[in-house]
């Protein structure tokens, strides 16, 4: 029924089927667990259990990894995640009961706060409203997929974005825009089933390569919506940047073909 497919590198790999093994009891048994991980010495794919499998690849790129977990997929339906996930089980069996019932080609669900569990990972009132500017506000962890229609149209994540590439961000926008536009059936979920950190401290953020990211994003969206994102994001999203700077890394990767 649904599988929940998490991108992970070697040297996470036994911790996050630890956590798998240690919790797959609350979980229902239509539930399935697909992972790839990367930078492995090796391509293999391993069975550790009836319910859980793992494909190695010494690939790399978080694109990559998830466009293994969309073709390796045999559920109707895959959920994206990432190799902390922490799962919220009474609300994960809440969702595949909607699921069973839906006609959806892509349902969105919500997270919460690791930290905080009576907050929110961000504000969701986006999603009282379809719209194509929606696509920008999606975290990949929140996209649960019909594979019939993802297979019918051909959709994947672009390889020239995400994690493991110059342009570190943007894949899961591209992702779903091009769901958007393949005229996908939408359901926005009040429902939050898994907890994601809040905390942004530490992180090392490759502010040139994201900003060049949203350039090439930018790319594909209706150039009213583009140009004025553009100077939205270059005054508003915090960095150690000028203004001016902002804008041309965003303008290169726009008009670069």
């Amino acid at each position: 029924m649904l599988t929940i497919g998490i991108s992970t590198v070697a040297s996470s790999l036994s911790e996050l089927i630890i956590y798998i093994q240690d919790n797959i009891k609350k979980i229902d048994p239509s539930i399935d667990f697909l992972i790839c991980s990367q930078r492995e010495s090796e391509n293999v794919a391993i069975v550790i259990s009836e319910r859980i499998k793992v494909l190695k690849t010494n690939e790399s790129g978080l694109s990559r990894s998830r466009n293994t977990l969309l073709k390796e997929n045999k559920n109707k339906w895959l959920w994206i995640q990432d190799d902390d996930i922490k799962i919220e089980f009474e609300a994960l069996q809440k969702l595949l009961e909607t699921l069973s019932k839906s006609s959806d080609d892509l349902v969105f669900i919500k997270v919460k706060s690791l930290e905080n569990k009576n907050e929110f990972y961000k504000n969701y009132t986006f999603h009282k409203t379809h719209r194509l500017t929606n696509s920008l506000k999606i975290s990949s962890i929140e996209i649960v997929v019909r594979r019939e229609f993802v297979n019918d149209n051909n959709i994947k994540f672009d390889t020239n974005l995400g994690l493991g590439t110059d342009l570190p961000c943007g894949e899961e926008n591209k992702f779903v825009l091009n769901l958007f536009q393949s005229n996908a059936k939408v359901r926005y979920l009040d429902l939050a089933t898994c907890f994601h950190t809040t905390v942004l401290e530490g992180r090392e953020i490759d502010q040139l390569g994201r900003f060049s990211a949203r350039g090439y994003l930018l790319r594909f969206y209706p150039f009213y919506i583009s140009f004025p994102l553009m100077i939205r994001w270059a005054i508003y999203i915090p960095a150690e940047l000028s203004f001016y700077r902002k804008i041309i890394l965003m303008l290169r990767t726009y008009f670069k073909r």
